[in-house]
């Protein structure tokens, strides 16, 4: 079973003292595992679970990581500045910039306005998932192991996704007024992290069919490896212009020139290659159902998106992690959605576990355990569970 694998990976990498708090954390993601298997329209473990999920995203401690700390800095000047809109970081959008002021205008303390940002975030996700037939217990045991632990140590990018699934959710109705309020949701995750208005783009790709939408992505597999295996050939110069280019988009004034032509050696260039590889595979093999509704192009377009995004990944940054924070959630998402398991498959459903099951092992080890590229998220897990620091 890939969950009892996740707990004793866990378990043993961290030597975890059984205190209370741990007995939450591991006893919500059994409870929403059995409860995924036995009754898949439960909505209370769910809630159990992101109730204890919230929690420890935001009580990680600030000094745990640069990010976390430099959030925190952001805060307490606006808080002491007479002009908070005056305070500049040329990373931070103007929608996070405002909910950093209103929470210093309540009187939040950092901590109090990370735990409730975290929280809404969390419910905000529930909410979508609901609304797009998912399995929530499944869901949350199987994201509490894996990519719970990446995906909250990026504050602003965790907000903006949740925003951006719960506007996706709303083109289940098909609507012109779904449709502007899904296009209101992303812009408004859009100005919390600018990387938002990319998934505009999955308002168009609703327009072709599933099966193009699928054909599509059948295309890009090949693609993205060669990509991968001939990148360290490209002039740098034009990798730069165009991560430049992509860089001004996302709101951030400067990026790491070194990195980029550096490029991507081949160790990472072949765990690339498997990642995006079978990530692509596995949504293609689930999507080829019969089931009745929408939420399977509305998904698929989701994940398109991202896996548009992964070239870009792999030439600008040298880390796996963004991969984790956008195409593998909507992967699992899918895996999750109600309706697409129960529907005839044209592939085997043991062919979709077992490609599920190495895609999640491979990310858990990778991220969660640090054995890629001494993970910085193996660095953050002891402090998100407050195993160390406190």
């Amino acid at each position: 079973m890939i969950a009892h694998k996740c707990f004793m990976f866990l378990a043993h990498k961290y030597c975890l003292k059984f205190r209370g708090e741990y007995v939450l954390y591991f006893g919500q993601i059994i409870i929403n595992y059995i409860t995924g298997k036995i009754r898949p329209n439960a909505i209370i473990p769910a809630l159990f679970g992101v109730t204890i999920l919230a929690y420890y995203a935001g009580t990680m401690q600030p000094d745990s990581s640069f990010d976390t700390l430099t959030y925190q800095n952001y805060y307490e000047q606006i808080g002491k500045s007479f002009q908070p809109f005056g305070v500049e970081n040329q990373q931070f959008e103007v929608g996070f910039k405002i909910l950093n002021i209103l929470a210093n205008q309540i009187g939040l303390s950092y901590g109090e306005f990370r735990l409730i940002f975290f929280y809404l975030s969390f419910f905000i996700i529930l909410l979508a998932l609901k609304k797009l037939d998912v399995n929530l217990s499944k869901f949350i045991a199987l994201y509490s192991v894996f990519p719970f632990f990446s995906d909250v140590t990026q504050v602003r990018n965790f907000l903006m996704l949740s925003l951006v699934l719960f506007g996706y959710s709303f083109l289940k109705g098909g609507s012109r007024k779904n449709f502007v309020i899904a296009t209101c949701l992303i812009l408004i995750g859009a100005s919390i992290q600018s990387f938002g208005y990319l998934f505009l783009i999955g308002l168009f790709l609703l327009r072709f069919s599933t099966t193009q939408l699928r054909q599509i992505l059948l295309g890009l597999i090949p693609l993205y490896a060669v990509i991968a295996i001939t990148v360290k050939l490209i002039n740098p110069s034009i990798i730069i212009k165009f991560i430049a280019f992509a860089t001004q988009i996302s709101g951030r004034k400067s990026f790491n020139t070194e990195a980029v032509v550096s490029g991507v050696g081949v160790t990472s260039a072949i765990a690339y290659i498997i990642i995006s590889t079978l990530l692509g595979v596995l949504v293609y093999i689930i999507t080829a159902s019969d089931q009745i509704g929408n939420e399977k192009k509305i998904l698929l377009a989701l994940f398109l998106i991202q896996f548009l995004l992964f070239p870009l990944i792999m030439v600008s940054v040298t880390s796996f992690s963004r991969i984790v924070r956008g195409g593998f959630v909507t992967v699992l998402i899918i895996c999750c959605n109600k309706k697409l398991n129960k529907s005839k498959q044209i592939f085997t459903v043991q062919s979709k576990d077992i490609i599920f099951g190495i895609v999640y092992l491979l990310g858990m080890i990778t991220f969660d355990g640090g054995m890629f590229r001494h993970s910085q998220f193996a660095e953050y897990l002891p402090y998100i569970l407050h195993i160390n620091g406190y």
